[in-house]
C-alpha cells in the first residue's frame, strides 16, 4: 500500500472509530469498509478463477472423445493452459503496474477477467483442436493475470498490520472453488454437454466485473 493511501485509510478509520468498534466483531481486524469490499471482491475473483481452472481436467475425457484426441494431445492442451497462466501472470502484473496503483489497478484486473470470460465462452463454440488450444492459452492468461493483481489490490487497500489476515481469507477462495466447481459442472451436465459448461460457467465472472 502506498503511504498516501495508507494514511487515507487510517484517517477514514479513525473518523468512524466508534461506529467501527460497534459493528466489527472483536475477533476481526479493524479496517475501512472499502478494504472489506475489496476483500470480498478479490476472494470471489479467485473463487471464479479456481472454478474456471477445474473445468478442463473435469471435462477432459468428454473433450478427448469429441475431438478424438490421444492422451499425448490431451496433455498438450493442459500444458498450453498453464503456459497461458504463467505468461498472463507476468504480463498483466506488468500492465497493472504501468497503468497505476489504487483504483487504477482495477482497470487491468477487469481486462484480465474479460479475457478469461470471452475465451471461456468462445471455447464452447470450437470446431477444431487448434482453436481449442489457442483459446485455452488465452483463458489461462486471463486466470493467471487476475490473481497477482488481486494480491496487489489487497496489499494497497489493507494496512500492513492486517495484510496476512486479508490475503489468508482471499486464498480460501481457491479451495472453495475447487469444491464448488465439480458440483456446478455435474449440474450442467445433467442438461447439456461439456460445451455448455464452458458457455455458462465463465459468464458468472461478469457479476464480479
Amino acid at each position: 500500500m502506498s503511504d498516501s493511501l495508507n494514511e487515507q485509510l487510517k484517517e477514514a478509520d479513525n473518523a468512524s472509530g466508534q461506529q467501527t468498534n460497534t459493528t466489527t466483531p472483536r475477533w476481526l481486524p479493524r479496517a475501512h469498509p472499502l478494504s472489506w469490499a475489496m476483500l470480498v471482491i478479490t476472494t470471489l475473483a479467485i473463487l471464479m478463477n479456481s472454478i474456471d481452472r477445474i473445468i478442463l481436467p473435469t471435462l477432459l475425457p468428454a473433450i478427448m472423445k469429441d475431438f478424438n484426441l490421444s492422451e499425448v494431445q490431451a496433455g498438450w492442451i493442459n500444458s498450453l493452459s498453464f503456459f497461458g497462466t504463467l505468461s498472463g501472470a507476468v504480463l498483466f502484473g506488468l500492465l497493472s503496474d504501468y497503468i497505476g496503483s489504487g483504483y487504477r489497478r482495477c482497470y487491468s484486473w477487469c481486462l484480465a477477467v474479460l479475457v478469461e470470460i470471452i475465451s471461456g465462452v468462445a471455447t464452447a463454440f470450437c470446431k477444431s483442436l487448434g482453436a481449442f488450444q489457442a483459446l485455452r492459452v488465452f483463458m489461462g492468461m486471463g486466470t493467471g493475470g487476475s490473481e497477482p493483481i488481486n494480491v496487489a489490490l489487497l496489499g494497497e487497500w489493507w494496512q500492513k498490520e492486517n495484510r496476512g489476515f486479508a490475503i489468508g481469507v482471499h486464498h480460501t477462495g481457491f479451495p472453495l472453488g475447487q469444491f464448488i466447481g465439480p458440483i456446478l459442472i455435474a449440474a450442467i451436465l445433467m442438461f447439456g454437454d461439456w460445451r455448455h459448461a464452458f458457455l455458462f460457467i465463465p459468464l458468472i465472472g461478469l457479476i464480479i466485473v
